[in-house]
């Protein structure tokens, strides 16, 4: 048998993992379409020029998943909010 002050650590230590566990999920869980939509477009707007309002979003068939449109470039974000792949070049 594991000696008590073992098994208190471990059980703070799994208590402040299950802490972290909960609020990294509500922080992506808080994310609603338009602040992803927002973001990929300043993203974009950073690196290539042009306007944040010329950019146009829309839900994928993927549950939580974001397409994002700014010009000739199509960003696919995923449920967390990342971006997962670009194509550059068309309309």
């Amino acid at each position: 048998m594991m000696p008590r002050a073992v098994l208190m650590s471990l059980g703070v230590l799994l208590g402040v993992v299950a802490i972290g566990a909960v609020l990294i999920g509500r922080r992506y869980a808080d994310r609603d379409m338009t602040e992803v939509i927002t973001l990929v477009a300043e993203r974009h707007v950073a690196r290539h020029g042009g306007d944040v309002t010329a950019c146009r979003g829309w839900p994928r068939e993927d549950p939580g998943g974001i397409a994002v449109r700014c010009g000739g470039t199509l960003y696919l974000v995923d449920a967390l909010g990342r971006i997962r792949q670009v194509s550059e070049g068309g309309t």
